[in-house]
């Protein structure tokens, strides 16, 4: 399904917000890429929003817009990273889920994906999960919506223990 105006120019300065905030952590060492479709080997098509380190694209954190997305394109996200780092051990990958708290998932479909996700994670085989919520109040303000994800607490915790998780910070 193509994108939305709205989450065309959302999904950019979210990227834009995220480099801010990992150059305040860490000056210059990670990448943050919209639609990245660079992870190697096995890994087929985009990923919305990546953060990598220069120095080692193996360990990544993937982060998922979900913005007026069915159960199985998002059951797929989490099914192609989940591949993706179980094809060999030296990749680690944390996968970070943003619904929009209007998309076109139930919160049943969502604990099935959590649950689908969390069992892979147990398996300790470098892949890692978290997911949140973002409200959307004006489709006109793209870079306030952003910015007020990116500068919130959680966000920037739930990023923080994402990138520890898969040994990036």
């Amino acid at each position: 399904m193509g994108k939305t105006t709205f989450l065309e120019h959302y999904q950019k300065n979210l990227c834009e917000k995220i480099q801010e905030i990992l150059d305040t952590w860490r000056n210059g060492e990670f990448e943050c890429i919209c639609e990245d479709n660079s992870l190697s080997n096995s890994f087929s098509g985009f990923v919305d929003i990546s953060i990598k380190s220069k120095n080692d694209d193996k360990k990544v954190v993937a982060i998922e817009i979900e913005h007026k997305s069915s159960f199985n394109g998002s059951f797929s996200n989490v099914k192609k990273m989940k591949k993706w780092a179980h094809d060999s051990q030296n990749r680690k990958v944390a996968m970070y889920h943003l619904f929009n708290e209007d998309c076109n998932i139930s919160e049943y479909q969502i604990d099935e994906i959590f649950k689908f996700a969390k069992e892979n994670e147990k398996k300790s085989c470098g892949f890692f999960y978290d997911f949140s919520f973002y409200p959307v109040t004006d489709y006109r303000e793209t870079r306030e919506t952003a910015q007020k994800l990116v500068n919130s607490r959680e966000f920037k915790a739930r990023l923080w223990m994402l990138m520890k998780l898969v040994e990036l910070v």
